[in-house]
């Protein structure tokens, strides 16, 4: 049983591992806006539903805009 403990450890030890390198390369891969790829960004950023129905816009560019506009989420969970 100690066995199996011990190997499950190491195995959640080394996804850990390799989940914090990829998260490590996906920050390093960052390329640099130009002004006008800023001011389309934050253009979208205002109005954030216009973003999602933007047919011209790429999934990646919409993740990238909600990421730069949102600092927080809070979750209020109440009973009902």
């Amino acid at each position: 049983m100690g066995q199996e403990l011990e190997r499950r450890w190491e195995v959640a030890l080394n996804d850990q591992h390799e989940v914090e390198e990829r998260l490590k390369a996906a920050r390093g891969s960052t390329t640099d806006l130009t002004d006008a790829e800023r001011e389309r960004i934050e253009d979208l950023g205002v109005n954030l539903p216009a973003l999602w129905t933007a047919a011209g816009e790429a999934t990646a560019l919409k993740k990238r805009v909600l990421r730069a506009v949102i600092t927080e989420v809070m979750v209020d969970k109440r009973a009902e």
